[in-house]
């Protein structure tokens, strides 16, 4: 930020989601750093995404909608679909 252009003072709290939201979205973090620290810690990957596979709109329809029928996400559809193929095909 230029030097003689003044900043918005931060906020002491935000109250709602929205008010943060809008705030960070006409503000940037960069004219803050007081506001921020670093901190160290460690990460833990749960799983890996190996493959973005590109899916016929058609095809990407049809399991979105049977995810929703069955009350599960697409992605654990489509692994249950594709374990339980692998499966019958071992």
């Amino acid at each position: 930020m230029p030097k003689n252009k003044t900043r918005d003072p931060l906020p002491k709290s935000f109250y709602t989601i929205d008010e943060f939201v809008d705030f960070w979205d006409s503000h940037s973090t960069a004219d803050y750093p007081e506001a921020f620290r670093e901190v160290k810690g460690k990460v833990k990957l749960r799983q890996r995404r190996y493959f973005g596979v590109p899916l016929k709109t058609k095809i990407a329809t049809r399991l979105a909608k049977r995810a929703r029928a069955q009350g599960v996400t697409l992605e654990i559809l489509v692994n249950r679909m594709l374990e339980e193929n692998l499966r019958r095909a071992a």
